[in-house]
Formats: structure tokens, sequence, C-alpha cells
């Protein structure tokens, strides 16, 4: 049982790291993305324009990640 507990840990703080990364969230944005554009094809163009706003307010955000760090 705490073997489990210190996995289930480590995944979580995995997890929190990732979402303080640009990449993380343009996925997630991407994923959801496309998702909407299959579910309604007729709004096709505001889903894309959404999820292209999502992307650029994500670069505004969130700061590049200098090499080696």
């Amino acid at each position: 049982m705490k073997m489990l507990k210190s996995v289930l840990k480590g995944l979580l703080m995995y997890g929190l790291r990732r979402l303080a990364e640009r990449s993380t969230w343009q996925g997630m944005v991407a994923v959801a993305t496309a998702a909407g554009v299959s579910v309604s094809p007729e709004l096709t163009a505001q889903i894309v324009a959404g999820g292209t706003a999502a992307v650029g307010f994500i670069h505004a955000v969130f700061p590049e990640q200098k090499s080696g760090s």
C-alpha cells in the first residue's frame, strides 16, 4: 500500500510539472479541437479559430523553456 501511494504521488507530481510546459497545453488544445471538429462539422471554422486563439494565449502566458533546464 505504501508503494502504491508513492507511485501515485510520483505520477501526480509528474503531471503537475507537465502542466507548466507549453507543449502540454498545446497538445490538450489540439486534441480538444480535433474532437470538436469531428463532433460538429458545421462549426469547423469557429472550433479551429478557438483552438488557434487558445494556442496563441498559451504562447503568451507560458515562457519559453531554456535548453538544459
